[in-house]
């Protein structure tokens, strides 16, 4: 089990198609009755995943107020993404404009979706994403899941400046040493909360251009 961007998943569907499959994106939940349980003393070694069906374990999602109609207890499916765009450029041809702003329109749009989805790519119109013309495109590993990623996609926190200041302080750290587990949380703390939260604090956040 492994957690890849996409140009090595890229290599790995080159290398290993038919032999390898996506899993949906983690995501927070907290289950009736609590999801797994232990075979002798309550340790990671003798713990094991309920099954749904068996021993009248049904896989429900805990409720805020423990009722069925309550708020399911269950974090949001967020994931970083990158994403293909089609743009005009600022000196081109004016008498053009119209006609390929009417392209991006539909290329963009469900029907030019509905082409690019033969390509794998996962479109970005759902209604085509989780069809199941796209989602038959192919059967050696879980589209679902690809789509169900995709939708909690999003730009990543230091794309919404232009330099990325604010994070490279401490960034590196995370990402090369804590994340490949050459460094525990506590030490990542103590040695970067103060430069985080003084970068954090720091910063004016203006969105431009999100919907």
């Amino acid at each position: 089990m492994a957690t890849l961007g996409d140009v090595t998943l890229a290599v790995l569907d080159r290398n290993m198609r038919g032999n390898y499959d996506i899993a949906p994106c983690q995501q927070y939940r907290e289950y009736v009755g609590g999801s797994v349980y232990y075979d002798g003393a309550e340790t990671f070694g003798n713990e094991y995943l309920k099954v749904i069906g068996k021993d009248g374990y049904t896989g429900a999602l805990k409720t805020a107020d423990d009722t069925e109609s309550g708020t399911p207890v269950k974090g949001k499916i967020a994931a970083c993404s990158k994403a293909q765009t089609l743009v005009i450029p600022k000196n081109s041809n004016s008498e053009m404009y119209e006609a390929s702003w009417k392209f991006i329109r539909w290329a963009a749009g469900p029907d030019g979706q509905k082409i690019l989805a033969q390509t794998g790519v996962v479109p970005n119109q759902t209604s085509v994403s989780f069809s199941d013309d796209y989602l038959k495109t192919r059967t050696d590993i879980n589209l679902y899941a690809r789509s169900l990623t995709a939708v909690g996609g999003d730009i990543g926190d230091w794309a919404y400046f232009q330099n990325g200041n604010w994070v490279k302080d401490w960034s590196g750290d995370f990402n090369d040493e804590v994340r490949f587990g050459n460094m525990a949380f506590a030490d990542f703390f103590t040695n970067k909360k103060s430069a985080a939260e003084t970068a954090i604090n720091g910063m004016k956040i203006v969105i431009k251009g999100r919907y």
